[in-house]
Formats: C-alpha cells, structure tokens, sequence
C-alpha cells in the first residue's frame, strides 16, 4: 500500500547512502526500510530520463526494474505524433505508465491495461500525483485476455504495446517472438481491434526480420538520443501488406524509402570515393539511427558526399554540408597506419577521442599501443580507405565542427 508518511519518508532520503540507510533501519522504527531503499533506488534512475516524474513529490516507483525499462520523456513525447486529441488509445502493456502519461499529456483518451497489480496501483497513483488520471482508465489484464474479461470495448483508434524485454531469468531477449506478449501471435488480433498499431521494440532487433514478422508495418522509427540508439518503433495499419513501400524515419530529421537505398547501393560505384581525403576536407560520421536503418549508399547519394569504402561507414566531402544527420568533422592530417605512425601520434595527439570503422585494431588495442588518454576536443577515426591503387587503412585526425543533438 502506498501511504503518504512512506513516501515522505522515501523522499526524505532521496540522498541517502542506501547500504547505510538499511543497516540503519532500528533508527525508523515502524517503517520498511528495505522497500524505502528500493523505492529510492527507482527514482534515481528516473531523474535524468523522466525529470517532471522525479520532481513530482507524489510520484512512486515501486521497483527499480519498472524504471530501467520504461520509455524515456523523449521518447513518450515523440510517440505523441502518432495521436491528435480524442484519439482512443489503448496501452496493452502499461508498466510503469510512461507511455499512457504522454498519450493522455497530448490529449488522448487511454486505457492502461497491465497484468501485475503492484504496477497498476502505481499507476493510479502516480497518474493522480500527475494530474492525468482524469483521461485515464487503468484495468488490470494481459494484452491477450483484455477482450475476453471485457468484450463491450469500443474499437481504439491506435493499439499501443511495449513487449517485455526480460526472460524469467532476467536476461535480455532480443528476439521479437520470444517477448511477452508475443505481438506477432497477436498482430492479426491486433489489427481487426484497431485500424493502427504501435509496437516498441529493442534497439538490438533486425528490421528486415522486423518487417517480415510484422508484414503490415508501414513505418519504421528509430530513436536516438546523445548517438545511441534507444527504441524501434514498428507503425502498422490494417490496410497495409508486404507490397507497400516501407518508410524508415531516423532521428534527427532524416527518413526513407526501402527502396531508396537499394537503388542507392546498385550505384555503389558512383558514390565511393577513389582516393584519401585531404587536410581541410570534412568527414561525416552518420548518427545512431542512421546507422541502424542501414542507409549507408542513399546518405552519400542524398548529401553529395563520398563514402570512405563499402564497409566504412564513413563520408567525406570537399565542402561543408550543415544538414548531415550525424556528426560533422574537419580532417587535420591523415596518416597511414604503421608503427612508425602510432608513434608519432601519440606525440601528436597525447589526448584524443578514438574510433575505429572498418580497422584492424580495436579502440582498446590502439589505446594500448599508443597511449593516448581519452577526451579533449581531436578526434582520430581508424578505417579502411578505397584508394585508386586498392584499399589502405588509415588514421585520420579530426576535429569536431558540429553535432546534431
């Protein structure tokens, strides 16, 4: 039961050393203080990804784990696109509420449904400390039982379902079939409930296996935040099957037609470049989602810059190109891998940040050679260059001009 004089008492120790705090627990007579120390261990992982729940003094996390694995406020926020006002929405998986609190935040109407009741007390709870309860029902059921124990639901406008991503064991599953609930078990459901659904998904999962598990996927989203990946989200609409063309949208600002990259990839000869970039020269280092959607032919081709070699997921170009979706560089001096060249780099550049695309030394091994201390504002890129007389690995050394947030 949640009360109010444990959750001051939560709040209170927000700070507290936690291993302290228990041994401590004779000073706080009448109060768990185990369960204190795992309600404060949630909320700290909440502070940087969900910063208005953690300023929210009513707000409770009742586990840790709930906290790992909800969405972010960047990514509630950005799944509001997928709504207008009054849209019916039904969370089918609602854990902690992140998702539900977003949806309803952009106007929605929402139906949390979630099989655990120590996670559906908490979403009343929290949802009231919010000030969304109003435009939320929160039913306990499994995503696969909702219409068996309530048959009279009206038709939802968007299906909303964030898999459990954890074995019984705790472990990870990468594998879209094996989480709970199965979505691709339930997709055909799904679809005769709702004209459009939303599945998130693991940012380690393939999305060509994506798209042939889901085949009425119409979009595909990658998000990233500080150039890592954080979720995939497959977009599927009734009417649609394998014969439409796929979108990919990566963030910030980029998107796709499947196909686009495959007509790209048969001009790979017209988009590689034949020679090493010079001193003055820019180098492009796309962001995480790019990276992930596999766009690697349709990004040269769309921003008129060179690749680096077929598997050097790296560009380069004689101007400036400020729309880039990823990091942008200015090439100081390239030099060819050798001994003698580490050496001397590390004369060069005692100090630097190091990356390695298509290389034979791993960042650690290179490190370890040279010596060079991480940080400061150089960047040095090892990779694979397609030269006119065959291929060559080399270290360029950069400095970092922009970075798209």
């Amino acid at each position: 039961m949640i009360t109010e004089e444990f959750n001051t008492f939560v709040r209170t120790h927000i700070e507290d050393d936690l291993p302290r705090l228990v041994l401590d627990a004779a000073k706080y007579p009448g109060v768990d203080v185990r369960a204190a120390a795992l309600r404060i261990e949630g909320l700290r992982k909440i502070k940087d990804k969900l910063p208005e729940w953690y300023a929210c003094s009513g707000v409770v996390i009742p586990a840790p784990v709930s906290a790992e694995q909800c969405s972010s406020a960047f990514t509630g926020e950005y799944k509001q696109r997928f709504i207008s006002p009054g849209t019916l929405v039904y969370d089918l998986t609602g854990g902690l509420g992140v998702d539900s609190f977003y949806f309803a935040r952009a106007g929605a109407r929402v139906l949390y449904a979630e099989p655990e009741g120590s996670l559906c007390r908490a979403a009343l709870h929290n949802f009231k400390a919010l000030g969304c309860a109003h435009s939320i029902t929160v039913v306990q059921s499994t995503a696969e039982s909702l219409w068996e124990f309530f048959p009279d639901l009206p038709s939802p406008d968007l299906i909303y379902l964030d898999p459990s991503r954890r074995s019984d064991d705790n472990s990870r599953i990468y594998d879209l079939e094996a989480c709970s609930p199965n979505v691709v078990e339930l997709r055909e459901l799904l679809l005769h409930k709702a004209l459009r659904v939303l599945i998130k998904i693991s940012p380690m999962a393939d999305i060509s296996r994506i798209l042939t598990l889901l085949p009425a996927t119409k979009e595909i989203h990658i998000l990233s935040a500080r150039n890592e990946c954080k979720e995939i989200l497959a977009f599927m609409e009734r009417e649609s099957t394998k014969k439409l063309s796929h979108r990919i949208f990566c963030e910030p600002g980029f998107s796709f037609l499947m196909e686009e990259e495959s007509r790209a990839s048969a001009e790979r000869e017209a988009l590689l470049g034949n020679r090493v970039p010079n001193a003055g020269h820019y180098l492009y280092e796309p962001g995480a989602s790019v990276m992930k959607s596999g766009a690697f032919f349709l990004t040269a081709q769309r921003y008129a810059v060179s690749k680096l070699h077929t598997n050097s997921h790296l560009y380069y170009s004689d101007k400036a190109i400020p729309d880039f979706p990823g990091r942008s560089f200015v090439i100081e001096r390239v030099l060819p891998f050798s001994s003698r060249e580490l050496k001397r780099l590390s004369a060069l550049y005692p100090k630097a940040n190091l990356a390695v695309r298509n290389f034979p030394l791993s960042v650690a091994q290179w490190r370890q050679r040279t010596r060079i201390a991480d940080g400061g504002n150089d960047y040095l890129f090892g990779t694979t260059v397609r030269t006119g007389s065959g291929d060559g690995h080399f270290i360029i050394c950069t400095t970092k001009i922009d970075e798209k947030p």
